[in-house]
Parts: C-alpha cells; sequence; structure tokens
C-alpha cells in the first residue's frame, strides 16, 4: 500500500491542459487564414501539402499531422465538436495512448494540446500513464508540485494536510487514529450527561414522531403564510433596487446578455458589445461598495447543468474567492455543452482579475482574442459579418501585454508568437525575438526552441545556444508559465 506522501509526488500523472497555444497551433492558423480555408480542410490531403510548401522547416511537424491524420484522431475532433464533454475527454485519452506508440510524448502533447485549441475543447484533464517513457522525453509543463505548506487547507484540507505532516514526520508511516472512548462524559452548556443507549434512542425517536404528525398540519400553514411574506418582501426591495439604480452607470453582472443580444440588429448588438467591453476593461480597481454589488447582482445560470464540485464553489465564488471565480468562468466557457455561455464566463473571470487574479486575466485574453463573444453558442455568430470590421481581438492583445509586461513567461511566449506571425498584430520579427527571449529566459522551454529556429537563419551560434538549453529543459519542464 503505498504511502499517502507517495501519492502526493506521484508522476504517472499526465495532465493535458489548454492553458497557453503551442506554436504548431499557431502555424495552422495563420495557414489556414492565408489560404481562406476552415478547420475541414485539415481533412483533405492538399492540407499537409501547403503545411510542407509553407513551413519546410518544421518537417518533422508536418510527419506528426500526417501520423494523426492516419488514424483519424484529426477526424475525431473535427466531428466531435458538438458532442458531450464526456466523448471529447475520451477521444483525447485515446489519441495521447496511440500517438505515444509512434512518437515523443511531449511531441503527441503538443500536437493533441493544439487540435484542441484548434477546436475550441477548452478544459483540462488528467491520464494515468499506463505506457513507458523516458524521463527526458516526458511531457510535464503542466505538472505541479503540492506544496503543503503554502497552500495548506485551501488544497488538502485541515484534516488531510495534518495527515499528511504527520506522515512526513514518522518516516512515511501511516499513523491510524486512536479509537473513541465510548465511555468518556461529554458536557454541554455546563451540564455533565453519559451518552444514551439504544432504547433510549428509539424511544426519544418514537416520539419526536408523534409529535411531528401533530404540528404537521398548522407548520404547513406556517410555511405558506412565509412564503407570501417573502415574496412581498422581494418584491419591495426590487422596487427600491429600481428605484435607486443608476443609470449613467453599466453594469454587465445583472443582466441575461446572451438572452437579450438575440434577435437584435447588427447595430444594437455592437452597441451591447461595447457596453460588456467598458464594465469590463476598467484601468482602475473598483470600490468596494461597487465590487460587492457586482456579486450580489450576478446569477448563476445552468445550475441544473453544474457537476457537485462546480456547486461546490457557488459560495466561494460569491464570497469573493478568486479561484472559485475562475472555476465558475471555466464553467461557463467550455465549448458546445448546453451551459456554454460566454458573456457569463467573461463576468465571473473579470470578478477575479479585479482582484488581481493572473489566471481570470490570462483566460479573458483568451476569450478576447478568439472573438467568441461574437458567437452564439447555439450556432452561428450574432454578427453575420466576419470581415473583422467588428472584433473583440484587440482587447485579447491587451491583457496579454499587461500580462507579459509585469514577466509572466506564458503571455511572454504567446505575444511573441502573435509578433511573429503578425495575427492581431503587425508582423514584427525584433518584437517576437524580444518577447520570446523574455520567456526564453525564464527556462520556457518552447520559448527557447523557438528563439532556436528563429535564429537560424539570422545566427548559427545563437541558434544552437538556445535550441541547446531547450534540450537541457526537457528532463525538466518550466512551470513558470503555469498561471495560478
Amino acid at each position: 500500500m503505498s504511502s499517502v506522501q507517495d501519492q502526493a509526488t506521484d508522476n504517472n500523472i499526465l495532465t493535458i491542459s489548454t492553458k497557453y497555444p503551442h506554436a504548431l497551433l499557431l502555424r495552422i492558423k495563420r495557414l489556414l487564414k492565408n489560404e481562406n480555408k476552415k478547420r475541414s480542410w485539415l481533412l483533405e490531403e492538399e492540407f499537409l501539402t501547403a503545411y510542407s510548401s509553407c513551413y519546410p522547416e518544421y518537417r518533422s511537424e508536418a510527419d506528426r499531422l500526417q501520423q494523426a491524420i492516419n488514424q483519424g484522431i484529426v477526424k475525431g475532433f473535427y466531428e466531435l465538436s458538438s458532442a458531450d464533454s464526456w466523448k471529447k475527454r475520451v477521444h483525447v485519452k485515446l489519441s495521447i495512448s496511440n500517438m505515444v506508440k509512434i512518437m515523443k510524448e511531449y511531441e503527441a502533447v503538443e500536437l493533441i494540446e493544439s487540435l484542441m485549441l484548434l477546436y475550441n475543447w477548452e478544459f483540462e484533464m488528467q491520464i494515468n500513464r499506463t505506457w513507458e517513457v523516458a524521463e527526458e522525453d516526458k511531457a510535464e509543463v503542466h505538472d505541479q508540485q503540492v506544496n503543503v505548506h503554502k497552500m495548506g487547507k485551501n488544497v488538502l484540507g485541515s484534516s488531510k494536510k495534518r495527515l499528511l505532516e504527520s506522515v512526513q514526520a514518522n518516516g512515511g508511516k501511516e499513523i491510524s487514529p486512536k479509537p473513541a472512548d465510548k465511555t468518556k462524559r461529554e458536557s454541554i452548556q455546563g451540564r455533565s450527561y453519559a451518552s444514551p443507549g439504544k432504547e433510549e434512542t428509539r424511544r426519544r425517536n418514537n416520539e419526536a414522531g408523534r409529535k411531528e404528525k401533530l404540528n404537521h398540519a398548522g407548520r404547513k400553514q406556517q410555511v405558506m403564510s412565509g412564503n407570501r411574506e417573502i415574496e412581498r418582501g422581494e418584491r419591495a426591495e426590487k422596487e427600491h433596487d429600481a428605484a435607486h439604480t443608476n443609470t449613467d452607470t453599466v453594469s454587465i453582472f445583472g443582466q441575461n446578455i446572451t438572452e437579450s443580444i438575440r434577435g437584435k440588429n447588427r447595430d444594437e448588438i455592437v452597441e451591447i458589445l461595447r457596453d460588456v467591453l467598458s464594465a469590463v476593461l476598467v484601468e482602475d480597481k473598483v470600490s468596494d461598495e461597487e465590487y460587492t454589488k457586482q456579486l450580489r447582482e450576478i446569477k448563476f445560470k445552468h445550475e441544473k447543468l453544474m457537476s457537485l464540485f462546480v456547486r461546490k464553489e457557488i459560495k466561494r465564488a460569491k464570497r469573493g474567492d478568486t479561484r472559485a471565480q475562475c472555476t465558475m468562468g471555466e464553467f461557463y466557457a467550455q465549448e458546445n455543452t448546453g451551459h456554454t455561455d460566454y458573456f457569463e464566463a467573461v463576468k465571473w473571470y473579470s470578478l477575479a482579475a479585479r482582484q488581481g487574479s493572473k489566471k481570470a486575466k490570462l483566460e479573458l485574453g483568451k476569450l478576447f482574442d478568439s472573438d467568441r463573444l461574437l458567437v452564439d453558442p447555439e450556432g452561428g455568430y450574432w454578427i453575420a459579418d466576419q470581415s473583422g470590421a467588428v472584433s473583440t481581438k484587440q482587447y485579447g492583445i491587451k491583457y496579454f501585454k499587461d500580462l507579459a509586461e509585469q514577466g509572466y513567461p506564458t503571455a511572454q511566449m504567446i505575444l511573441g508568437m502573435k509578433y511573429y506571425f503578425g495575427d492581431g498584430l503587425e508582423e514584427d520579427e525584433e518584437k517576437a525575438i524580444h518577447w520570446l527571449r523574455k520567456a526564453a529566459e525564464q527556462g520556457y522551454e518552447e520559448a527557447q526552441q523557438e528563439l532556436g529556429k528563429i535564429y537560424a537563419d539570422i545566427d548559427a551560434e545563437e541558434s544552437k545556444k538556445w535550441l541547446e538549453m531547450a534540450g537541457a529543459s526537457e528532463k525538466k519542464r518550466a512551470r513558470n508559465g503555469y498561471l495560478k
């Protein structure tokens, strides 16, 4: 039997996540944009020919894509775009298991995570490694070590924390708790008494049952009267709030934006989008009073579709816990589900971002960058014109720039690749190298790899330096880019 400590440090778990885009994804998206093609183009032979022609220096990537197409993995991503979440997770697990048989684990993960982001499968999952893998071939970029002293009961719970600490203090041996003393007398309100026996407990329960039947009718009447009082109180509260609402302030938190936007014309939709952005993109922190008001106004949609874990996060989110608020954002941002609602996701992420959550800011950046607020979760677009005249991409880039300037390597990597490919920004190799170097100097392996490839035609020595550095990082993947 393995100890708690062994379980806490188990390295046979592979994390699959879409926290940041790989360079492979950006190359695919750039090719689709240049050729004016849709994602279904990946299923055609012409795609691989075009990829090899456009990126001759990335021949190995084309080979891996060929393997994924041959095994029906890409077709599965395309056909399951509107499927239930569990079906998608099964497809990801099977795809990884097949790919690691013919390529290195980290190459398989880069490929699958890129396809997940391309088809908007934004979720995180963990897979048990059932295959043999060399230490240098492991994909460990998302792995996190549990730090008991830093994370404490927020992660393990106070009782589990004490158990783990006791295990660590006793050489890894689990200590069984002492059995309770049944003869121990307890004290309540200064009075001592012995615990009642079975017969006494049965008698008390029978007596309580008789009283319950006698009082049922009277209690039912009280409940009905109480409900009427509550309804009158709620009506009065709503009338008071309506009378004291400041109509000059745009608030998105008390509105069901997704429903109200349906049926509107293009100009009206643009105006609603402008209101949403003005409410979210605040430069300074809102006052405590305004923040509390926004939390009070916000509603929970699709509560019946929430898992038990998400439901447990509701109270924490309403109390202002940023982790719980990010969990709510992830729930609504999940693609192709009955609870997909990008405006609700923006609300919860913005509440966490205003308290300084870097993860929330990164997720807001990804939502805006993808123009997903223009997408109707039930199909199609709010605004049919997708020429780029209406876009939220620039607001996503704003978040990436802010985070990159604060020194967060995930954002630096994203920003560098956007400058390199001209995705939402004017193509600028010098700025691309600047931001990629910032991330690479913090040990970000993929940034090191990209720098090595970019410098290949500029400076052979510099290219060799970064590629060697990336190779040395394979055994110990950079974890600094995983924002919390």
